[in-house]
C-alpha cells in the first residue's frame, strides 16, 4: 500500500514529465542558444541569401541576426523608414515563399491568430521551416548605426574578408596541415597584389572574444571599407579550388560552424534572464492555438525552475529535454495540402516505391548470381572441351589397321 507522502509526491512527478513535445523540443533548442557569437549581413542584395543565412543562424543557436538593410531592401519591398522588425521578416517571409496566396502552404510567421497545425513530434511544421521566426532580427538603417549597436552591446566585431593580413579562420588541426604546406601566411601576397614579405605561419584558433559579432560582406564584393574599417579584425576561410569565394548563405553556413568548432563552449551561452524572457515568448506561441494554452504559466514555471538549477548542463530525455532533435518521419510534419501535392508527384515518378525498390534488388541479386553461375559453368567447361579435343587429335594421329 502506497504511503501518503508517495501519494503526494505523484502529482510532482506527474508535472515533471507533463511537458508537451513541442515544448519539450522549444526548451532543449533554448539550452542550446547562444548569444556570445551574433551574426551581421551586410547589404545583401539577394533576398533569398538572406533568408538562408538566417535560417543557417538559427539552426546552428544563433539567436541575434543584425541585417544591414541594402538600398535595394528598401527600395523593392518599401520598407518603412524606422527599420521596423516586422517590416524585414515580411521581406525573408516573401524571400522563402511564404506568403498569404492560397496556393501557398501555411507556415509559422509568429502571428498571435496563426493555427497550428500538431505533428507526430508535436510540433508544428511551420515552426521549423519559418526560422526568422524564432530569432531577433535586428534591421539596421546604416554601417554606422550597426557598429554603434555592436559596440553598446560590448561586441568585438571580426569582418570576413579575403585581403592580405586576414587571419585565417582555422582550427589547430587544419592549420597545422597547412603550415606543413606553407600555405596561408597571415600577411602572405595574393595574386594581383603587391608583393610583401611573407607572414607567420598559421597556428589555428583555439578560442574567441566573449561577445562576438561576425559580419559577412554582399554577394558580389564582400564587406564595405567602413566596415573594414571599424572591424577589429578580419578573418577568412581556407580554399583549396579555383573558385575565388563562397556563395554567401554557403560561406556563413561555414563560418559559424568554423566558430562553433573554436568555441564549442558557446553553445548554451545566454544569461538565465535572456533565456527566461525566450521561454515565455515561446512557450506562448507555440501553445496559443492548442487546448494546453491555460497551462502555459506552469510549464513556464516547471521549464524555469530546472533551468535554475541546472542550465545548459541538464540531462536529456528526463521529461523536459528531447535526446535529439532531428526529425524522424518527416512525412508526417507534412500539412495536407503539401501532402496531397507531394504523393501525385511520388506516385507519378515511384520515387518512394519500395515494393519496385525491393523488387529491383531481388532481380538484380539474381542477375548476378545468373551471371556467376554462367562464369563458372565457363570455366569448368572449358577444361574438358580442351581434353576432348586433344582426344580427337591424337586418334586423328594413329594409323588405322
Amino acid at each position: 500500500m502506497a504511503s501518503a507522502s508517495s501519494a503526494a509526491a505523484a502529482p510532482a512527478s506527474e508535472d515533471r514529465i507533463g511537458l508537451p513535445p513541442r515544448l519539450r523540443r522549444a526548451e532543449t533548442v533554448l539550452r542550446m542558444r547562444t548569444d556570445r557569437i551574433v551574426l551581421v549581413l551586410e547589404h545583401s542584395t539577394d533576398f533569398q541569401n538572406i533568408a538562408a543565412c538566417v535560417r543557417t543562424a538559427e539552426s546552428f543557436g544563433i539567436q541575434t541576426v543584425y541585417v544591414v538593410q541594402s538600398a535595394t531592401m528598401r527600395k523593392d519591398h518599401a520598407l518603412s523608414s524606422q527599420r521596423d522588425e516586422g517590416d524585414i521578416r515580411a521581406v525573408l517571409r516573401a524571400a522563402a515563399g511564404e506568403d498569404d496566396s492560397p496556393s501557398t502552404p501555411v507556415v509559422s510567421t509568429g502571428d498571435a491568430d496563426e493555427a497550428a497545425e500538431p505533428s507526430a513530434l508535436g510540433v508544428k511544421l511551420s515552426a521549423s521551416k519559418a526560422a526568422h521566426a524564432w530569432v531577433d532580427l535586428k534591421p539596421m538603417g546604416s554601417i554606422a548605426e550597426c557598429v554603434e549597436a555592436l559596440r553598446a552591446d560590448g561586441r568585438t566585431i571580426w569582418a570576413t574578408d579575403l585581403t592580405p593580413g586576414a587571419q585565417l579562420l582555422a582550427t589547430p588541426g587544419e592549420a597545422a596541415v597547412l603550415r606543413g604546406m606553407g600555405l596561408y601566411g597571415n600577411s602572405g601576397p595574393v595574386e594581383g597584389e603587391a608583393a610583401t614579405a611573407p607572414g607567420p605561419a598559421p597556428a589555428g584558433m583555439t578560442c574567441l572574444p566573449r561577445k562576438l559579432a561576425i559580419v559577412m560582406g554582399r554577394e558580389t564584393d564582400g564587406i564595405s571599407p567602413a566596415f573594414r574599417a571599424a572591424a577589429d579584425s578580419v578573418v577568412f576561410l581556407p580554399m583549396y579550388g579555383f573558385a575565388e569565394s563562397f556563395n554567401l548563405s554557403v560561406a556563413t553556413a561555414l563560418v559559424l560552424q568554423r566558430l562553433l568548432e573554436i568555441c564549442p563552449e558557446a553553445h548554451g551561452e545566454m544569461s538565465l534572464e535572456r533565456r527566461a524572457g525566450l521561454r515565455r515568448d515561446w512557450f506562448e506561441r507555440l501553445l496559443r492555438s492548442t487546448s494546453l494554452r491555460g497551462d502555459h504559466e506552469r510549464f513556464i514555471s516547471m521549464a524555469g525552475a530546472d533551468d535554475a538549477a541546472r542550465g545548459d548542463k541538464a540531462t536529456a530525455g528526463d521529461g523536459l529535454l528531447m535526446t535529439d532533435l532531428r526529425r524522424g518521419n518527416k512525412r508526417a510534419m507534412w500539412n495536407k495540402k503539401m501532402k496531397r501535392r507531394l504523393g501525385a508527384v511520388d506516385e507519378q515518378m515511384g520515387r518512394f516505391d519500395v515494393e519496385a525498390a525491393v523488387t529491383a534488388s531481388k532481380r538484380g541479386r539474381m542477375e548476378a548470381q545468373r551471371d556467376v553461375g554462367d562464369a563458372a559453368a565457363t570455366a569448368a567447361a572449358t577444361p574438358a572441351a580442351a581434353a576432348a579435343a586433344a582426344a580427337g587429335e591424337e586418334a586423328a594421329e594413329q594409323p588405322t589397321a
